[in-house]
């Protein structure tokens, strides 16, 4: 394995730089990577602007690398030829294959001519617009000539780290995770920005957009109404994957408890599980988390093979249970004070009494900014208040 690596760079009298383009059939989503090689390890790095996501390759199969996304159920296979990669991006749990090919390189997206615009500002934008599913989105973006980085938020969780360029009154901009590969292009008109966003392979949403320093989404804790005389979940039937009465409510008493609902193949929650995880080991004193995990395959034996090598993965020190099938509905039939979860991840912060006090519903990661720090700072606000009651 390490052979073939070097000899890829031996031929290729290159830098370790590649730029790499998934298939997705009607348009191909640019993404880019390192190659480290050294006597002990070999690594991909993703490059998303400022975020890189490093890959470890697990193991040779014949003449191709097997490279695990962790912690997502997801993994690239390629094979490495002189100045050339080709390969499969694949998700087992969707029954998604995407073909992929790679050459050494350092422009993601080439820069064709000067931009005749600039994107560097907030934008209030529409997704699906003039459609009755519409709904909004801000985009947040940072451009420095040709290049511009920065993310778009929606009330569902933010799309991560985007990566790309401003050509003339166009723009191009990518992003790959290992769980999703993202595609957002568009052309200014007159008196707006319009174009394309891609998911997958088989789905996409239009868009439209404005400059507008002054639009704001919901307040995530402001989104999901607590209401009703029943303030306390059913921890009988809160791990319902995995089998009544597994959760022991008593651990927990007395004890303000985050109880985190999220899935092992959403980005957004593996930016909240981050969070937490730097949060906990310095949490105050009388302060609890509990996870809650929802899988597009509703198998206990699945879900808890997810949840064991998520938690192996990411070292976490707190209980997980399976919850079930990655539905909204569902993921909320422990809450009686809630009709449903409005994104995946969601927490639920009690009181000392049991009480669901908070409901903090999507979640603005390290990629907002000031958004992902607004976030840490009501968070810890909200914890306190509850600590001195």
């Amino acid at each position: 394995m390490l052979c073939s690596l070097g000899n890829v760079h031996a031929q290729s009298s290159v830098t370790n730089y590649w730029v790499g383009t998934m298939d997705y059939g009607s348009v191909k989503i640019p993404f880019s990577f390192e190659l480290e090689n050294s006597a002990s390890e070999t690594k991909i790095i993703l490059i998303n602007g400022e975020e890189r996501v490093v890959l470890y390759t697990s193991e040779k199969l014949g003449d191709s690398l097997l490279i695990p996304l962790r912690p997502f159920d997801a993994f690239l296979k390629l094979k490495i030829l002189p100045d050339f990669i080709a390969g499969t991006w694949e998700k087992p749990y969707r029954n998604l294959l995407v073909n992929f090919t790679a050459k050494p390189g350092s422009n993601r997206i080439p820069v064709s001519i000067e931009p005749g615009t600039s994107v560097d500002n907030k934008w209030s934008m529409t997704l699906k617009p003039n459609t009755p599913d519409a709904y909004q989105a801000i985009a947040l973006l940072n451009q420095s000539g040709n290049k511009v980085m920065g993310t778009v938020m929606t009330e569902v969780g933010d799309f991560r780290y985007f990566e790309g360029v401003v050509n003339g009154d166009s723009i191009k901009m990518s992003s790959f995770d290992g769980s999703h590969a993202f595609y957002l292009v568009g052309r200014k008109q007159e008196n707006n920005w319009s174009g394309e966003f891609y998911f997958d392979p088989e789905y996409s949403e239009k868009w439209i957009a404005i400059p507008d320093d002054q639009v704001e989404l919901r307040d995530p804790f402001d989104l999901v109404q607590i209401s009703g005389d029943k303030l306390t979940p059913y921890f009988d039937i809160m791990a319902a994957g995995t089998g009544r009465h597994v959760i022991d409510p008593s651990a927990y008493e007395g004890k303000v408890l985050v109880i985190q609902l999220f899935g092992t193949w959403c980005p957004n929650s593996l930016d909240e599980t981050n969070f937490l995880l730097e949060w906990y080991p310095t949490r105050p004193k009388g302060v609890e988390v509990l996870a809650i995990d929802f899988e597009p395959i509703v198998t206990k034996e699945y879900g808890e093979m997810r949840i064991s090598e998520y938690k192996d993965f990411l070292d976490i020190p707190y209980d997980i249970f399976f919850g079930g099938r990655m539905n909204k509905q569902q993921a909320a039939i422990a809450f009686p004070f809630m009709s449903k979860i409005e994104a995946f991840p969601t927490l639920v912060i009690l009181d000392k009494q049991g009480n669901a006090r908070f409901v903090h519903s999507y979640f603005n990661g390290p990629a907002t900014g000031e958004y992902y720090q607004v976030f840490k700072d009501q968070f810890n606000e909200r914890i306190e208040l509850l600590l001195k009651e």
